[in-house]
C-alpha cells in the first residue's frame, strides 16, 4: 500500500541495499505528509552500514520533498519499535528524538468472532454513492483534527489514497 501512495515515486523516493552476494540487507523510503513540512521515512535493515546509507538518503530525500514544496525547514518522522535499541540510537546520533507513543493492542481469538449486530436505529452499509463518501472524508477529517502528525488534504486527495489501496 505504501508503495501506491498518491505522490509516491519508487525511482526516486526508496531504496533497496544488496549486500555482495545480492542478498537484500534492507530498504528504506521518504513520503511527504500532505502539503506539510512533514515527511515520513522508514529504514529496515539488518546490516549497519546499510542502516546507515539508508537514513542518508532518506534525509536528502526529505530535504528535497521539503524544498520543492517551498518548505523552509523539514520535520521527519520514523517510527521505531520499542526494543529496536540500535536504530534508537542511530536515530538519537543524528538529532531524532522521541515525540509521542503508539500502543498497538491486540487479542488472540481461538475461533470465528460472529459479525456484531449494529445497535437498533443504525444502518450499515457500503459508501458506493459520491454523498456518503464526502461524509465519511468529513467524519475522517474530524475525527483525526488532533490527531499526531495529522494533515488534512481535499476530498479528492483523501479518496485517492483510499481507492489506491489494496484492501479497499
Amino acid at each position: 500500500d505504501d508503495l501506491a501512495e498518491p505522490g509516491f515515486d519508487p525511482a526516486t523516493d526508496s531504496w533497496l541495499v544488496f549486500d555482495g552476494d545480492q542478498r537484500l540487507v534492507g530498504y528504506g523510503w521518504a513520503m511527504a505528509n500532505g502539503d506539510s513540512d512533514e515527511v515520513q521515512v522508514d529504514v529496515m535493515a539488518i546490516d549497519g552500514d546499510a542502516a546507515e546509507w539508508l537514513l542518508d538518503r532518506a534525509t536528502e530525500r526529505a530535504v528535497e520533498m521539503g524544498q520543492a514544496r517551498g518548505a523552509d525547514s523539514v520535520t521527519l518522522h520514523k517510527g521505531i519499535y520499542r526494543a529496536d535499541d540500535g536504530m534508537r540510537a542511530r536515530l538519537e546520533a543524528r538529532g531524532f528524538a522521541p515525540v509521542t507513543t503508539f500502543q498497538r493492542m491486540r487479542i488472540d481469538h481461538t475461533g470465528p468472532v460472529p459479525t456484531p449486530e449494529p445497535p437498533p436505529g443504525i444502518t450499515i452499509r457500503e459508501a458506493t454513492d459520491d454523498a456518503t463518501r464526502h461524509d465519511a472524508y468529513e467524519i475522517h477529517a474530524a475525527s483525526f483534527a488532533e490527531h499526531f502528525g495529522y494533515v488534512r488534504r481535499t476530498y479528492d486527495e483523501w479518496i485517492e489514497r483510499r481507492t489506491a489501496r489494496t484492501h479497499f
